[in-house]
């Protein structure tokens, strides 16, 4: 029984371990500019997806199952920031939930330069949580195609 309790202990001690050097490694500057990079390249690849109507359609779907926001107040969204793209939509409007500011607000402040990571990490939003949800509406754009 003691072999047991020894053994879940140095497992649960090699976790934290690992947990430590993952989040040191994310700290690292070279570490935040290429999950910068990544994060915002993923965007652009993403939106590059909503050619087709069918397509459009799958991911504003998509979008409203991450962010429980009704198809229509996306469309209306889009509609009007056209240059968003489907990945900018989910994006602004996360960052906008999280943050307790309007989507207005946040779609703002990208057009005035900022960039969605840096706007996400201001905002205490987790690029995981942003690449998890990405995930999930690129696959849902894809199947469709």
């Amino acid at each position: 029984m003691t072999l047991v309790a020894a053994l879940n202990l140095n497992a649960a001690d090699e976790n934290q371990k690992e947990r430590k050097a993952v989040r040191e490694r994310a700290d690292r500057p070279e570490t935040k500019a290429e999950n910068k990079q990544d994060v915002e390249q993923r965007i652009r690849q993403i939106n590059r997806l909503d050619n087709k109507p069918v397509v459009l359609d799958a991911g504003l779907r998509a979008v409203s199952k991450e962010l429980g926001t009704p198809v229509p107040v996306l469309e209306a969204q889009l509609k009007e920031h056209s240059r968003l793209g489907i990945a900018g939509l989910l994006v602004a409007n996360t960052i906008a939930s999280d943050s307790k500011k309007s989507p207005e607000t946040v779609i703002k402040a990208h057009g005035d330069g900022r960039s969605w990571v840096e706007m996400a990490r201001n905002n205490n939003v987790s690029l995981d949580t942003l690449e998890a949800k990405l995930t999930r509406v690129e696959n849902a754009m894809k199947e469709a195609k």
